[in-house]
C-alpha cells in the first residue's frame, strides 16, 4: 500500500514539473518545484496514511496539465481537452468536494482559448461531456449505495464537525505527523 502512494506522489511531482515546463518555466525551476512539492508539503505524510489524498492530487494536476497541453495546439486538441474533463471527473469520484474546482477549470479553459465564442463553447463541451459522464457514474453509485444521487454517505456528519476542535487543531497545526508547523 505505501509503495502505491509513493508512486502516485512521484507521478504528481513529475506532472507538476511538466505543467511548469509547458507554462514556460526553465527546467531548474520545474525540478525545484517538483522537489518542493514532494518534501515541502503534506504530500510526504500522506504517503503512508491515506490513499485518496495522493490520488486526488495526481488527478487534479493531471487534469490541469491536459488543459494546458490541449490549449497549446493550434487548433486546440479536443482529445486532450476531453481527457482533462475525464481526469477531473475521476478526481471527483475519489472525493466529491473536488466538484468545487469545476468552475475554476471551466474559467481557465475559457480564458486560454482564443477565437470566436462558438469555437470556445465547442471546446468547453469537449471538456464537459466526459466530466458529465463521471458525474452520472457518481450519481448512480450514490443512488445504489445510499438511495439518493446527492447523498455521498456522510449522513448526519455532512452538516457537523465530528472531531473535537482542539484535537483537530493539534493534528493540523502542531502534530509531528502532519502538523503545519513542520512544513
Amino acid at each position: 500500500f505505501p509503495l502505491t502512494n509513493m508512486l502516485v506522489t512521484a507521478a504528481t511531482a513529475l506532472v507538476i514539473a511538466f505543467c511548469l515546463k509547458d507554462l514556460g518555466a526553465r527546467f531548474g525551476v520545474s525540478a525545484l518545484a517538483a522537489l518542493g512539492f514532494s518534501i515541502g508539503t503534506f504530500a510526504w505524510p500522506y504517503i503512508s496514511h491515506d490513499f485518496s489524498e495522493p490520488l486526488q492530487g495526481l488527478s487534479v494536476i493531471s487534469a490541469f496539465w491536459f488543459l494546458i497541453r490541449g490549449a497549446r495546439f493550434r487548433p486546440p486538441s479536443p482529445a486532450l481537452i476531453a481527457m482533462a474533463g475525464a481526469v477531473l471527473g475521476f478526481a471527483i469520484l475519489t472525493k466529491a468536494v473536488l466538484m468545487i474546482l469545476i468552475p475554476c477549470f471551466v474559467y481557465y479553459l475559457w480564458a486560454i482559448l482564443d477565437g470566436p465564442r462558438n469555437s470556445r463553447v465547442r471546446y468547453l463541451l469537449w471538456f464537459c461531456i466526459p466530466l458529465a459522464a463521471w458525474m452520472s457514474v457518481i450519481a448512480m453509485l450514490n443512488w445504489y449505495r445510499f438511495g439518493s444521487v446527492i447523498d455521498f454517505g456522510y449522513g448526519e456528519e455532512a452538516t457537523q464537525f465530528t472531531t473535537p476542535l482542539l484535537t483537530g487543531l493539534y493534528g493540523l497545526l502542531i502534530s509531528p505527523n502532519k502538523g503545519l508547523i513542520f512544513f
